[in-house]
């Protein structure tokens, strides 16, 4: 069985002709599914042209090469906090994780950090395929399709573990205040768009 939570990193240049991507330059990203599981290929925009799809080929699309720039100091708590949790449950793979995981992809999706790109079926469960805007990371996210009433539970779980850890930072009031009111906010509207989600 594949990995449920995977992240494939965006590669700086061509993987046909080997030649490194500029600030602004399209891409074209091409997701496959064989043996070895999920796989990534970045091209320019030659090499898509040459390139022939085959039946491997789960999902493509394109993007935007951006060079890594440091967030904006207004968001930075909040966007941070939220993409460092989803980073680490990513790598720990638990079960447990599976509804968390979701939820804080769908709230980086709302800060615009994520773009979901595919939404896919492995094995009757469906992943959703989310796309960093800045680094080009592939994150492959299993939805858990949860009830209204499981996605509240998971919504507070996620803003006390966002509330403890900026504190364990020594942050003071004032400055953790503002990170953990977007993510309310964030979390309150998933929850209550989560029964219309595809």
């Amino acid at each position: 069985m594949i990995q449920e939570w995977q992240i494939k990193s965006r590669n700086d240049g061509c993987d046909g002709c080997q030649v490194g991507f500029v600030d602004q330059q399209a891409y074209y990203t091409v997701l496959r599914f064989g043996e070895k599981g999920y796989t990534r290929r970045d091209l320019c925009e030659s090499c898509r042209e040459k390139a022939d799809d085959d039946a491997q080929v789960i999902s493509s699309w394109k993007g935007i090469y951006r060079v890594s720039r440091p967030p904006r100091k207004s968001t930075r708590l909040t966007t941070d906090a939220m993409e460092q949790l989803l980073r680490e449950h990513m790598e720990i793979e638990e079960e447990a994780n599976t509804s968390m995981i979701y939820l804080l992809a769908v709230m980086l999706e709302r800060k615009r950090v994520l773009i979901e790109r595919e939404v896919n079926r492995d094995d009757a469960r469906k992943v959703r395929v989310y796309e960093h805007r800045q680094s080009g990371e592939t994150f492959l996210v299993r939805d858990p399709e949860l009830r209204l009433d499981e996605l509240e539970d998971v919504r507070r779980e996620v803003l006390a573990t966002l509330r403890g850890e900026a504190l364990s930072e020594g942050e003071d009031a004032e400055e953790t205040s503002p990170g953990t009111d977007g993510c309310d906010d964030d979390a309150d509207a998933q929850t209550e768009g989560a029964g219309a989600s595809s």
